[in-house]
């Protein structure tokens, strides 16, 4: 079979960035407000504000710039660069995969025969991401809809496809 090979979506990486700005400049706004007419309250938001948008912003602006693709799905398995970018993962490791579900957010879970093996080859922010996920949505690895050009559903198909084509070759 041919590799699928999936590209971030620039529109969520649009909104993301748009998003990123609507919270930045209002709270450098009020920052450069006089302090007396400033709450504690509003100077404490519009200073967590700033950073989280710059966090935002970051991870937004390299993928609507870049054409590294957010997903690769081939004959050796399937490579994450999209959600907290895992990376390479062998179809060996795969036991499954899915739709999960989460405030309205459809992800792509994939599920792996030793999920601790992951959790230990990331640092502490992204495990802990990774942990939080696994509670919510069922899956240690989740690619978020919103970040991909391609839907969910075409490719879980995908991903079946392969592990069906693959499931000979293991069991012989």
């Amino acid at each position: 079979m041919d590799p699928i090979t999936v590209h971030f979506s620039k529109r969520g990486a649009l909104v993301l960035l748009f998003g990123a700005v609507v919270f930045l400049a209002p709270s450098i706004w009020i920052l450069a407000l006089p302090s007396a007419k400033v709450t504690f309250q509003v100077a404490l938001a519009a200073w967590i504000s700033i950073p989280l948008s710059l966090i935002f912003g970051a991870l937004a602006f390299p993928r609507l710039c870049s054409n590294k693709p957010a997903l690769i799905i081939d004959d050796k398995g399937i490579t994450d660069n999209a959600g907290l970018a895992i990376g390479f993962v062998p179809w060996d490791d795969i036991t499954g995969a899915g739709i999960a579900k989460f405030r309205k957010r459809l992800f792509l879970g994939i599920a792996v025969r030793n999920p601790e093996q992951y959790l230990a080859k990331v640092g502490r922010l992204k495990r802990f991401l990774m942990k939080a996920n696994r509670s919510a949505l069922g899956y240690v690895i989740n690619i978020p809809q919103v970040e991909l050009s391609v839907s969910i559903e075409k490719l879980l198909a995908h991903i079946n496809e392969y592990r069906e084509r693959l499931e000979p070759r293991r069991n012989a």
